[in-house]
């Protein structure tokens, strides 16, 4: 960051100069973030979540053939399984078809914190911002 005393990474700047200057913290109004790669779908300005070889797009605007990799790292580990993995034993290893049901659990989503409840937490507090109850115990 160009900001006196501030060793963060410059992410923000100038649209029209594309060279980033602050980081968050210091960064001006008409500053944007030049750091997180944007759709390259014609006019749209939202942040890019899935690629194909050589681009990338919003999820509004991905081919079919695009991958997530904002989560690629959770990717099922199956042989050509492109589906995200939830599954698993400590962390998520694989989606639901290739789990092993014996074994694997869902360790990506929290479930339902009203007594021995094993559904799935859909809702929750605003203020923290977490699914804490399934619909029956919302």
């Amino acid at each position: 960051c160009k900001h006196a005393g501030c060793n963060k990474r410059k992410a923000y700047g100038d649209a029209t100069m594309r060279v980033a200057e602050a980081c968050s913290k210091h960064k001006q109004p008409h500053h944007i973030n030049l750091m997180t790669k944007r759709c390259n779908w014609p006019s749209c300005s939202k942040y890019a979540s899935f690629k194909t070889d050589s681009q990338t797009f919003c999820a509004l605007h991905k081919p079919a053939n695009s991958t997530d990799f904002r989560s690629s790292a959770k990717v099922c580990r199956y042989p050509e399984c492109k589906k995200q993995a939830s599954y698993g034993i400590a962390r998520p290893l694989w989606c639901r078809d290739h789990m092993n049901i014996s074994v694997d659990v869902d360790v990506k989503n929290r479930l339902c914190t009203f007594g021995n409840c094993s559904q799935r937490a859909l809702y929750g507090d605003a203020s923290s911002g977490f699914n804490l109850r399934c619909a029956q115990h919302r």
